[in-house]
């Protein structure tokens, strides 16, 4: 069970009232600045057993990466990233198996922001005029609510930079009663994809062609789709975590009503000290309720050409 404390590396852990739905602790924070959900989707998926709730990132310097970086920008990018985190995130220590994150740098990459790196010409939209700018999203946090489904628990996490008052102010936010705000969504004109028809089906044989030339065995073959709307997205992430639940999900808000909404079904990496683990989707076997079904799978996955 979580205690009120303050530990040795500085980080103080504060219990505050468990919500089955991290949406209801969501929405107590994120109006405030930078507000940030990565969210299991419990109660509606049960793949996942943390929440990260968190809000109000500090001014810190972090190194930025520009859209259309070539390699060795890039390089740097993440090698001032890598020295940023040890200067001002190396002494902070785990302070418990079950508390994911005490703070630090949360946030995104864009899409192509690793062309250069695997030698790939960037989408060519991305040199648009609207899109010029960082091709890096990233912020530093100094504190977050973190849900733990599994235990039951919610606790306050807070870097020592975080005061006694500061902490008291989001207690009493956290702990208040619930009050759930009525917001709307709605798109004011249809889908549009970035693909006519013709071009979706020529796409799609060209996938084919090199699928049987052997060149590649698998090919993700994604479009875009666009429209205006008006209204809250957080509605609109509320709707589709409900119908479409899934255990990496997160909600980002952007400034001028906008936000960044994601909700995949796998974990693409998860680094722990020396420990990497992936856990993909893709290429694998269902498992079995008999034993030797099960085995034989495995079998046959590990001796898939």
């Amino acid at each position: 069970m979580y205690t009120v404390h303050t530990l040795t590396s500085g980080v103080s852990l504060d219990e505050v009232p468990y919500r089955r739905d991290s949406c209801e602790l969501f929405e107590r924070i994120r109006s405030m600045p930078g507000a940030a959900f990565f969210d299991s989707a419990f109660p509606h998926s049960i793949s996942g057993r943390y929440d990260i709730l968190t809000a109000c990132p500090r001014d810190a310097g972090l190194p930025t990466l520009p859209r259309q970086a070539s390699a060795s920008e890039s390089l740097s990018f993440f090698d001032q990233l890598s020295r940023f985190q040890a200067e001002n995130f190396s002494a902070i220590q785990p302070v418990s198996q079950d508390i994911p994150f005490c703070g630090g740098i949360l946030g995104y990459l864009d899409y192509d922001a690793g062309c250069s790196l695997n030698r790939l010409p960037p989408h060519q939209a991305y040199g648009a005029p609207q899109l010029r700018g960082s091709a890096s999203h990233l912020q530093v946090y100094e504190w977050a609510v973190i849900q733990d489904h599994l235990l039951g628990k919610a606790v306050l996490v807070a870097l020592p930079g975080v005061s006694a008052s500061r902490r008291r102010e989001l207690l009493l936010l956290l702990r208040g009663s619930t009050v759930t705000a009525k917001t709307s969504f709605h798109l004011t004109e249809q889908f549009e994809s970035n693909f006519t028809r013709e071009e979706y089906a020529l796409a799609y044989q060209t996938i084919k062609d090199y699928i049987y030339a052997g060149d590649c065995y698998q090919v993700n073959l994604a479009q875009r789709f666009t429209a205006r709307f008006e209204g809250d997205p957080w509605s609109a992430y509320k709707l589709l975590r409900a119908v479409a639940a899934a255990p990496f999900s997160a909600f980002i808000a952007q400034e001028g009503n906008n936000a960044v909404m994601s909700l995949s079904p796998e974990r693409f990496v998860c680094l722990h000290g020396q420990h990497v683990e992936a856990s993909p989707i893709k290429g694998t076997r269902p498992r079995h309720i008999d034993p030797e079904d099960d085995l034989r799978a495995a079998s046959e996955l590990r001796g898939s050409e």
